[in-house]
């Protein structure tokens, strides 16, 4: 396991715009807030033809989102697919895409999940048939269909078409 925060400074206001920025673009709240339920405090059951998927609380809730998480840890989580335990994701969240974040963006982000309300939503247990939830199945996904690495923008291109090609890959 990385280790926990501990009491870590207030986001910069600055860096946590740009974060609820990203986080619109990538329609986060889309997945990690229920019905009815506090904006990315998670809950939303997702369903897949496998069975289904709940979403993770994205609130500082100190034990029950990401209040306890480092940001390596979230980085971790953005790229690798790893919780801040160690335990595999599932891929219905999409850290194959999520691996392009630069360093910076992946700052922001977590500097703007750092300043929402602090929300309590217990994690309710996924649905997923067995295998496909067990750790060893979603290694051998990630063996697959992860490649872990930033954006590259393509020098043939314009800065605007590789804005757009972060935006839509990552």
């Amino acid at each position: 396991a990385l280790p926990a925060t501990g009491h870590p400074a207030l986001p910069d206001a600055g860096q946590a715009a740009r974060g609820a920025y990203l986080a619109l673009q990538g329609n986060c709240a889309g997945c990690h807030t229920a019905r009815g339920g506090a904006a990315m405090a998670g809950g939303r059951p997702i369903e897949t033809p496998y069975g289904s998927v709940v979403s993770a609380n994205l609130t500082p809730h100190p034990e029950q989102g990401l209040g306890g998480w480092s940001v390596q840890a979230f980085r971790r989580a953005l790229r690798q697919g790893l919780s801040r335990d160690g335990h595999r994701i599932s891929p219905t969240c999409p850290y194959a895409n999520f691996t392009l974040i630069t360093d910076d963006d992946a700052q922001a982000l977590y500097a703007h999940l750092r300043s929402l309300p602090v929300t309590a939503q217990p994690k309710a247990a996924s649905t997923l048939r067995w295998p496909f939830g067990t750790q060893m199945a979603l290694a051998v996904w990630q063996w697959f269909a992860l490649q872990e690495g930033p954006f590259q923008p393509d020098p043939q291109r314009s800065a605007a078409w590789n804005r757009g090609a972060y935006l839509a890959g990552g």
